[in-house]
């Protein structure tokens, strides 16, 4: 006969348990008990003297198991927060970061400004976090999103869906952008930016989709793709915000400066001083 606990001591167990597993462990746990309740975060803090039922208890110590072997946690829940937002993820996605909302507030900052910018693209979507909080935030902006990955697409159109905005959200399967006869006032790309050798090192290869993470030798190969199609896909006016390797982030900066040196190059820096985005700008209407 299985023993009740409270949600205390279950916190307290799992806290114990992930301890050397994570560098939030106590969150963690919270989580994972929210999803075996079938409850929110909040009301498992607000009540820890609450006793687990025998099917709850087996539950939470079951995907307690599943994180201990190296699950990640966002694909155990089956969903993740981005930018105050939750969104479906599975194995087939990257989980969204923090980070990245980075380049979300800087496009939102951009978009504002520029209302006459209103057809935005999204490069390697993913789940759609990106594509889909830029449109909840803007709503009169139109994006199309776009994934090499089947899988991926059918993950994003799932959250276009949750979150209201399918009819203004464009989902396509597609290595980078495919030829269209207009262009976009913004562009937003996280696109696969770690080099190949190093990737193979990274417990991040074992869990989360390689297709999604592997950027070449050097990390920039997929990008660099990008890069060479601005002048056809970006408008005058427009912005291209691109997420990349802080290590990488002046090289790629560099190379941007020198292949259009008419256009203005900067560098943003993440909440840790990390060099997270490189942003161009498109100055004049001939060349970019």
């Amino acid at each position: 006969m299985t023993l009740s606990i409270t949600v205390s001591e279950a916190l307290k167990q799992g806290r114990q348990t992930l301890a050397s597993l994570s560098e939030t462990p106590y969150l963690d746990t919270q989580l994972l008990l929210a999803h075996a309740l079938k409850r929110k975060k909040e009301w498992v803090l607000a009540h820890p003297e609450n006793h687990l039922s025998t099917s709850e208890l087996t539950t939470f110590k079951d995907n307690l198991g599943r994180l201990v072997s190296g699950e990640a946690l966002p694909y155990l829940l089956g969903s993740w927060d981005f930018y105050g937002r939750s969104f479906q993820v599975t194995p087939d996605v990257l989980i969204p970061r923090p980070e990245t909302e980075l380049l979300i507030e800087n496009a939102l900052g951009f978009l504002r400004s520029h209302p006459e910018a209103r057809l935005c693209a999204d490069i390697g979507t993913g789940s759609g976090c990106i594509a889909i909080s830029l449109a909840l935030e803007i709503p009169d902006l139109k994006v199309i999103a776009v994934d090499v990955s089947p899988s991926a697409i059918e993950v994003a159109r799932a959250n276009t869906r949750k979150h209201g905005v399918d009819d203004r959200v464009t989902l396509i399967v597609s290595d980078l952008l495919p030829p269209f006869d207009f262009r976009f006032g913004l562009i937003c790309a996280n696109l696969p930016y770690i080099p190949s050798e190093r990737l193979e090192r990274l417990a991040v290869a074992e869990r989360e989709p390689k297709l999604a993470l592997d950027g070449g030798t050097d990390g920039l190969a997929v990008i660099r793709s990008l890069a060479r199609d601005l002048p056809e896909l970006l408008a005058p006016g427009g912005r291209v915000l691109l997420e990349v390797d802080s290590a990488h982030a002046r090289v790629l900066a560099g190379e941007l400066s020198s292949m259009y040196p008419s256009a203005r190059t900067d560098i943003l820096k993440d909440l840790a001083g990390r060099e997270r985005v490189v942003m161009l700008d498109r100055m004049d209407l001939q060349g970019i």
